[in-house]
């Protein structure tokens, strides 16, 4: 009987294509997770160390769908939170070796990946990543704190290396893709002037409406403190440099950090130049690395909030306690809005928590006053929208 090729060609293409082994939807690879081995410990040692071969595997997994070195990053940064919360993404995994290697736990697996649920969770992280590179962020100097050494010797009122500081600081906050509004020297001058000259109460405040006047929907406030310590035979410049990241519309703190660098020599430092020399370069690698890790903890938290919603207190308080209730409704219709929490109602005002997933808090607002002037119970009403500490109070008042 005469067997007609295509015919083979048509049933290879059907085997390829149905194989689940060869599914575009599907991918294996293996992974190796180690964890500290203590004895009497080894159940649990093998947990850690097969979940951290898991993590590895989806690790593998998206470093074939991902394209850039930022996307490489920012899913190492999340890729936890994916593991723990994704269902599906590891189809099976059949483990291939494991066991005790010296103080170490090994555990070597062979995974599938579900790389169509992958997606999904990358869709999200590149969500993520456009809004990186929308939220803008403003750096501001807190001179208030200070060390026993001046960062210029020969003039005590020089603050060029501070704007050094801050341009370390731009640059490490534009390579990871966000949006920062560039201070130049003498705007560097003007912004310390007035925050120095801000009571201690205000400081805050202070810091909070320049960071509103810039436009910045974010912004890193940073102390340094400079000192020597003399020794018989070595002595010590020692940096101490803390920095916040904050909201500039809630004012809550994202990101909190806190390094001291030491320099040690032989040499007299106090004679001059060379502690001056010594601080420079404490401060170049001190800014890059603290920096680095404010914006690692501000692209978690934008993920975590496109995800489960950014928490936003507020504040409201109307003409009659119906108003209150509308408001309410007003707010649960809010798009982006997940979740709407009554922290405390007393008539007319209430107290909420908002969960909402669009991390940009002008959008937000923009869009309760919209769909306020268009609901007809407020009509005949104005909203004034202010801030006091990290709530966001909205108040009704008669037209006039």
């Amino acid at each position: 009987m005469k067997t007609n090729p295509l015919l083979f060609i048509f049933l290879g293409w059907m085997l390829i294509a149905f194989s689940p082994a060869l599914s575009a939807e599907e991918i294996t690879v293996e992974a190796e997770g180690s964890a500290r081995y203590y004895t009497g410990e080894e159940a649990e040692a093998k947990r850690n160390a097969l979940r951290e071969a898991q993590r590895n595997a989806v690790n593998q997994g998206a470093g074939m769908l991902l394209t850039s070195e930022t996307e490489v990053r920012d899913f190492d940064l999340v890729s936890d939170r994916i593991l723990s919360k994704s269902k599906g993404i590891l189809k099976n995994y059949e483990i291939l070796e494991e066991g005790p290697q010296g103080t170490e736990y090994i555990v070597r697996i062979k995974a599938t990946i579900d790389t169509e649920v992958l997606e999904g969770d990358l869709r999200t992280l590149r969500t993520m990543q456009e809004l990186t590179g929308r939220k803008t962020i403003v750096v501001f100097y807190n001179s208030k704190v200070q060390g026993n050494l001046p960062f210029n010797p020969k003039n005590p009122d020089d603050y060029q290396v501070i704007s050094n500081a801050i341009s370390e600081v731009n640059s490490v906050l534009i390579a990871r893709r966000f949006d920062v509004i560039d201070n130049d020297l003498e705007k560097v001058l003007k912004d310390t002037e007035d925050m120095l000259l801000a009571a201690d109460a205000d400081f805050k405040e202070v810091v909070s409406q320049k960071a509103a006047d810039y436009g910045a929907q974010y912004f890193i406030t940073f102390s340094v403190v400079l000192d020597i310590e003399k020794g018989k035979r070595i002595n010590e410049v020692r940096l101490n440099w803390i920095s916040k990241l904050q909201n500039t519309t809630t004012g809550s703190i994202v990101s909190a950090k806190s390094v001291t660098s030491i320099k040690k020599s032989r040499e007299d430092f106090a004679r001059g130049a060379d502690y001056y020399f010594a601080a420079v370069n404490q401060f170049r690698t001190v800014a890059r690395t603290i920096t680095s890790e404010m914006a690692d903890d501000l692209t978690m938290h934008l993920y975590e909030w496109l995800e489960d919603g950014m928490p936003v207190a507020l504040r409201f308080t109307g003409e009659k306690s119906r108003h209150a209730s509308s408001f309410l409704r007003m707010l649960q219709k809010v798009e982006g809005v997940k979740q709407v929490k009554t922290i405390n109602r007393s008539g007319k005002e209430m107290e909420l928590r908002i969960y909402y997933t669009n991390p940009d808090i002008d959008t937000l607002l923009n869009t309760i006053e919209e769909i306020f002037y268009t609901n007809r119970d407020f009509k005949g009403f104005e909203l004034e929208v202010s801030k006091m500490a990290d709530k966001i109070i909205f108040s009704m008042q008669r037209e006039e």
